[in-house]
């Protein structure tokens, strides 16, 4: 739903995108969150706003652009959790 989200860091990534960032089901950035423990919110606009840990932020950044350059390769999610799992 809308609501104001307060702090947080605003970064932008491709809108074509951002289905990918989210994932079949929401797999993709249910794994984000689940390793990191990020909060994430996705814009279809390609905005997406994060909090948490500012270590764990600069994680999902890394993680987000990865997935942007990647989105066309298949077992990306798998590669996504080992990189969020080597990242702890």
């Amino acid at each position: 739903g809308l609501r104001k989200l307060e702090g947080g860091h605003i970064i932008m990534v491709q809108p074509t995108k951002v289905s990918r960032i989210i994932g079949k089901g929401g797999s993709m950035v249910n794994t984000i969150k689940e390793l990191t423990g990020v909060k994430i919110q996705l814009g279809q606009n390609g905005v997406v706003w994060l909090d948490g840990q500012a270590d764990k932020i600069l994680v999902v950044r890394k993680v987000l652009r990865y997935i942007e350059k990647e989105a066309h390769t298949s077992g990306l999610t798998d590669r996504v959790r080992k990189m969020l799992e080597e990242s702890r």
